[in-house]
């Protein structure tokens, strides 16, 4: 069976979501073309051989219009490729490296380009005036006043409101809930983000993320313009003390709170996926092969455990020992699901998140599962080491993890 291999990947830095967010002028398009032209570019690719072009959303319909960014390619033609958006929410851009690594290896296509975006709960630029920040509208429509005439209302299956506990869909309590759960302190928890901040904070300070995270320029009508070169999200100076200060979210006394969680956020990412033969052919060089793949399902009232249990299904699956892996890039939706990942799996600090994680770059929902196997492949390529493993909740009780290779390429 053929392999498929990660060849690159980029993305833009990652902005807060809402009005004060950096990005919150632009739409999708915006922020995926710059990614899928740096990725041709810098690659020498002929948008031709490009077979599918997948592309990872948390599930707005709007963001289906960037599946189309033709522009990208900066030549005519590009229509020829496949074209789909998937959604696993926060793994949606994951699953799309899954599913573009499964049709290569089965001689289904040779060069895919996976991306992965959000807006963070708006659609289009933001506006002032415009709707209320994530609003969501009913699951049903009322039925007209009056029917029409001979129309007849079906029976419907109750709402998953009225028969699931509503915990949740609320992602901070499900941080909460596995926080009592399994035993997290506030100070656990806090001391986790603040290893985030710094790592992250000592990452680009010394260019640790200038392979693939490329400055996004935006123009505006009055001929001025914005360039964003760093997350938002990162706090630089961050101490314990300040996180200590912090007020519980949802609870007195309790242990999520906005500094140790990730924000809401707008962003984008990509990589390039194809075979080993076609990598050769086109004399290109690998980053990392695509070993494993695992998704599982647990409890939704604490998906935070999401990526133990994934983990651990992915360590079982292919014989192997945490201890062997060189790197975990864990998505820090919360600390307090971060920690009793690296407890229970004795995962150490120089293994985790070595740049940092979600509660600084952020985490704009399909755009993170390309992020982290992009910092997982280019910290391997940098440390020459081997082995690592890509990991993340995702709302309503899952996890995934992806093992990935760094082999001796010729």
């Amino acid at each position: 069976m053929r392999e498929a291999v990660i060849v690159d990947g980029v993305r833009i830095p990652f902005g807060r979501a809402g009005e004060r967010g950096a990005l919150r002028d632009i739409s999708t398009s915006e922020m995926i073309v710059p990614v899928l032209r740096t990725l041709v570019k810098r690659n020498n690719l002929d948008p031709k051989h490009v077979d599918e072009f997948y592309l990872g959303s948390y599930g707005d319909e709007d963001n289906y219009y960037a599946l189309y960014p033709y522009e990208a390619f900066g030549i005519e033609g590009a229509q020829h490729m496949g074209k789909a958006m998937l959604s696993r929410q926060c793994a949606a851009s994951l699953q799309a490296i899954q599913l573009a690594a499964g049709n290569i290896m089965c001689n289904w296509a040779d060069v895919v380009i996976v991306a992965g975006l959000d807006l963070g709960g708006r659609r289009g630029p933001f506006r002032p005036g415009g709707p209320p920040f994530f609003s969501v509208p009913g699951m049903y429509d009322p039925p007209p006043d009056p029917m029409p005439e001979g129309w007849k209302l079906a029976k419907m299956l109750p709402h998953w409101g009225e028969i699931l506990p509503p915990d949740i869909m609320n992602m901070l309590q499900t941080g909460e809930n596995v926080a009592e759960r399994f035993g997290v302190t506030r100070e656990e928890a806090d001391l986790f983000a603040y290893k985030s901040q710094k790592k992250c904070e000592e990452a680009y300070d010394a260019g640790r993320f200038k392979d693939h995270v490329i400055p996004l320029t935006i123009e505006y009508e009055d001929g001025s313009s914005n360039t964003v070169e760093v997350d938002q999200g990162l706090r630089r100076g961050t101490t314990l003390e300040g996180l200590a200060g912090l007020r519980p979210v949802l609870k007195e006394n309790g242990v999520v709170t906005a500094g140790n969680s990730c924000p809401q956020n707008d962003g984008a990412s990509g990589v390039l996926v194809m075979s080993k033969e076609k990598a050769k052919e086109l004399g290109m060089k690998p980053l990392v092969t695509i070993r494993e793949s695992i998704a599982v399902g647990v409890d939704p009232e604490v998906m935070g455990i999401g990526p133990l249990k994934a983990t651990e299904k992915l360590l079982k699956r292919t014989g192997k020992k945490i201890e062997e892996f060189d790197l975990v890039e864990i998505n820090e939706a919360f600390a307090a699901q971060c920690v009793p990942f690296q407890r229970d799996l004795r995962v150490p600090d120089e293994k985790i998140n070595v740049n940092g994680g979600a509660i600084a770059i952020g985490h704009p929902l399909g755009a993170t599962g390309c992020r982290l196997v992009m910092q997982a492949a280019f910290e391997l390529k940098r440390r020459d080491a081997r082995w690592a493993i890509a990991t993340l909740c995702i709302g309503l009780g899952q996890g995934m993890a992806m093992f990935l290779e760094r082999e001796k390429y010729a």
